[in-house]
């Protein structure tokens, strides 16, 4: 039975469900801070639309990934979703991270009362990127166990306010094209959508913004730090969050080099918060690469 031939059932069984009410109302307790990365504020795009960038992991780094993941679709895809929950505290230095991603594909047809997954991630310096694949395994399956809850229902139990233009707990979801289905989070009007498909020896990945608040060359940045990410954690899972660098050598070098003509030695313990913070402080009327502090989009895009 579909939404559209019983509505009412529906609504009867979201009162129901006692155990996933309890559950997402303690999940999403407390203050919540959105999760985006930082805007570039209104773009010039002059026919604004969704964009794409494409990638590829292949190699030595993609023989890592199946040995880790064991070949498994579903342990692929919490690691490509670990990499983005640091990648996000990487940009923005928050330790409240959510994301999304779909429910997997079902057998059977008709309409959900919800295909998304909301997950929360609880993330620090000091956190491995094992421990952080560990808890997302973890909250994963608990979503995946209370996920027919609605959504709408739970905005409006806790007085979270909901635009159809901006979804309000995250603005950038994954998704493996293995095991999902895009149609189950489209719906969700984010600006930024990471899809995965495994193939027999490389994956494909393609990065989906919206142009109005991203420019092309930023979400190049970003592809690139995923990359860097992604090859830093699997060669070594014990990598804390800290100890993890992002930086390609020509952003070490610009950063170093460029904002400051001094010669110096890279810090090879420091990362990137500390670098930005460190060089903010030494030439404050800079711009630097990355805002870590994103602000909100109603703030980034006035004016």
């Amino acid at each position: 039975m579909t939404y559209k031939e019983n509505p009412a059932k529906f609504v009867f069984d979201a009162h129901q469900r006692i155990k996933e009410k309890k559950y997402w109302l303690e999940q999403l307790s407390g203050e919540v801070v959105r999760s985006f990365f930082p805007y570039d504020g209104k773009g010039s795009d002059t026919n604004p639309r969704f964009r794409s960038i494409s990638f590829e992991i292949s190699g030595d780094i993609f023989e890592k990934l199946m040995q880790l993941s064991n070949k498994s679709d579903i342990r692929l895809q919490i690691i490509l979703l670990a990499v983005l929950v640091g990648l996000l505290y990487k940009y923005t230095t928050n330790n409240d991270i959510i994301v999304g991603s779909p429910i997997q594909k079902q057998e059977t047809k008709g309409e959900f009362i919800n295909t998304v997954l909301i997950l929360r991630n609880q993330v620090h310096g000091n956190l491995s990127f094992k421990n952080i694949l560990l808890n997302l395994s973890q909250t994963m399956a608990d979503a995946n166990e209370h996920v027919n809850y609605p959504i709408s229902t739970l905005f409006y139990q806790l007085n979270i306010p909901y635009q159809e233009n901006e979804f309000p707990l995250f603005d950038v979801a994954l998704l493996l094209k293995n095991i999902h289905h895009k149609k189950d989070i489209q719906h969700l009007n984010l600006n930024m959508l990471f899809s995965f498909i495994r193939k027999e020896d490389s994956i494909a990945g393609e990065v989906e913004y919206h142009s109005t608040v991203y420019r092309r060359s930023t979400i190049d940045q970003i592809v690139s730090h995923y990359k860097k990410f992604l090859t830093e954690v699997v060669t070594n899972i014990n990598n804390t969050m800290d100890a993890v660098d992002i930086l390609g050598e020509r952003e070490k070098k610009q950063l170093l080099f460029d904002f400051n003509p001094v010669e110096t030695r890279y810090p090879e313990e420091k990362v990137i918060q500390q670098l930005f913070a460190e060089q903010a402080e030494q030439t404050p009327d800079n711009t630097v690469l990355v805002d870590l502090k994103p602000k909100s989009r109603r703030d980034q895009t006035r004016g």
